[in-house]
């Protein structure tokens, strides 16, 4: 591994264009191809695709006027996120399951402090809530259970929080603080970071765009913990279907396109969960293609099992995936029996473990 690693920096050692973001991917465990997203620092897409990887690493680089991130999907269940900094240059090292980090200057040193905040993260992540937990949740309903499981999880994600703020004050002169405003998940958090010497600097987007997250939202989508924005549309064989016709289930809410190699990809995994929990759970999938491609994915190509609707653009009335600001596929949001959001994601392995929480 050291020597992939070495490998890569002498690849990346030409000094970059001032607008270009180099990545190095040397990761053990890469499949033939990856998908990958570009995005700015609010989160909007500004190029996506899919990479060839040859003799085990992938090499690539990107023009870009501002400081964005860069999200690369191993697979449908696993991905890693990168600050993308133009004129500079990462390399993702170590295996899928556990990236390391580094590159020019900068990104060593956020591959460091990133590493600092693994064991946090992955406590966030991974603890066994319904062993840990069992008692409490004896007796409850799924609501109850996963509002519980919410509790116990943001209090772990405010350790994550706590140790980047701690970080950012200590490195206030240095811009690799900026990177980690992701990890920051509250209003106060920023106004802790306002004094930073490099706020005015390259890195000012990621400050402005987590200020607008967080005091929009807290931790997450607008949506989540509101009642679910009610829609009708048609399905295969043309009859009206609601949202709102679906209470009493959980509802896995699918916004997808034919095209999108990454919605599709996904359908498996998609199938193998409404197998399993088709009692307890509806699936909506929301096409937006041109009917006849629509019907077509739904009925011949993917055989998809689960209620379908048309949602593509209709001059007359909002399309669902601009009442959930859908940017990209596939998107998909949980509700709850009475209604509620609780999840947005843009893969189908968080829903399954959600429903495994739930329901094995």
């Amino acid at each position: 591994m050291f020597v992939g690693l070495f490998a890569g920096l002498l690849a990346l050692s030409v000094i970059a264009q001032d607008d270009e973001f180099r990545v190095s991917v040397v990761v053990d465990g890469l499949g033939p191809t990856v998908m990958y997203y570009l995005t700015d620092a609010g989160g909007t897409v500004n190029d996506y695709g899919i990479k060839t990887v040859k003799d085990g690493r992938l090499d690539f680089s990107h023009s870009m006027n501002d400081v964005g991130y860069l999200v690369i999907m191993f697979n449908p269940s696993t991905s890693v996120f990168v600050p993308a900094v133009p004129g500079e240059y990462a390399v993702l090292g170590g295996n899928i399951d556990n990236c390391s980090i580094d590159g020019s200057p900068i990104y060593k040193a956020y591959g460091e402090a990133m590493a600092g905040l693994r064991p946090l993260i992955d406590a966030s992540q991974h603890f066994d809530f319904k062993k840990d937990y069992k008692q409490e949740i004896e007796g409850k309903s799924s609501e109850e259970v996963y509002d519980l499981y919410q509790a116990k999880w943001r209090a772990l994600s405010r350790a994550v929080s706590d140790a980047a703020l701690a970080y950012i004050k200590q490195h206030h002169d240095q811009e690799v603080s900026m990177m980690l405003m992701n990890q920051l998940g509250d209003i106060s958090d920023l106004e802790q970071v306002e004094d930073a010497e490099v706020l005015d600097g390259r890195m000012y987007p990621y400050f402005v765009e987590r200020n607008v997250q967080v005091d929009e939202t807290g931790f997450s989508n607008p949506l989540i913990n509101k009642l679910a924005p009610d829609f009708t549309l048609y399905d295969v064989n043309g009859t009206p279907l609601s949202l709102s016709s679906l209470r009493g289930k959980w509802v896995l809410l699918n916004f997808w396109g034919a095209t999108c190699g990454n919605a599709v990809s996904q359908f498996p995994d998609l199938k193998e969960l409404y197998s399993k929990y088709k009692d307890q759970i509806e699936i909506l999938g929301v096409g937006e293609d041109d009917e006849d491609v629509w019907k077509n994915a739904v009925i011949s190509t993917y055989a998809l099992p689960w209620k379908n609707v048309n949602g593509f653009y209709n001059e007359e009335s909002d399309t669902p995936s601009s009442l959930y600001n859908v940017t990209g596929y596939p998107t998909y949001f949980l509700i709850t029996p009475s209604g509620k959001v609780v999840m947005m994601s843009h893969s189908v392995q968080d829903a399954k473990y959600i429903f495994e929480l739930l329901f094995d």
